[in-house]
């Protein structure tokens, strides 16, 4: 596929957890801008291991809807949004990592969940989908920044191949005052 020529909304499609439960994977819409704004709050207060606190995310609900559109339109990018009775519940997203065309081989990779469905495997799902989305836009290397002290994350990214590269020490300072280091990973998609 020519990425220049379409852009990357998700597929449509359902999951299962390993509980049983159905999940919807999609793009999320300017539609589900007020779902996407309480997800970012949900995980902002549920867990230390993304780059803001709660509360420091101020987008309007208008910013949100364009950010959202945007990634839609966008040929080398795709959100893919893990829905559960209509909440979003779970996104990961891939995105060019450079700007320029010496970089255009790489792509970036951020995965959240909310707490209430950790350990029931979305994680994985999620990473699967965003590796072959990758793929499908003919990136060759999928890059990301892990803290240090979320281990869980690590184990998963472990099992899907990523390698350690490097380590930014003391990249995170916590509003108690504690510092964590960043671990960057990447994965050859070329293998």
């Amino acid at each position: 596929m020519n990425w220049r020529e379409k852009n990357m909304r998700y597929e449509e499609k359902r999951a299962t957890l390993t509980d049983g439960t159905i999940i919807l994977l999609r793009s999320p819409a300017s539609a589900d801008a007020e779902a996407s704004l309480q997800y970012l709050d949900t995980t902002a207060r549920e867990t230390e291991f993304l780059l803001y606190n709660p509360g420091e995310r101020t987008l309007t609900l208008e910013q949100e809807q364009q950010w959202l559109e945007g990634r839609i339109s966008d040929p080398r990018g795709v959100q893919i949004g893990a829905f559960k009775d209509g909440m979003l519940v779970g996104m990961a997203g891939v995105s060019q990592a450079v700007p320029f065309n010496r970089g255009a081989h790489r792509a970036s990779v951020g995965i959240a969940i909310v707490k209430d469905i950790w350990h029931l495997g979305l994680g994985t799902i999620l990473m699967r989908e965003a590796i072959a989305a990758a793929q499908r836009m003919g990136y060759e290397k999928l890059e990301l920044a892990v803290c240090a002290a979320n281990e869980r994350a690590k184990r998963l990214y472990d099992r899907y191949g990523f390698k350690t590269y490097g380590v930014n020490q003391h990249a995170f300072k916590y509003q108690d005052g504690h510092y964590d280091d960043e671990q960057l990973m990447a994965l050859d998609l070329t293998v």
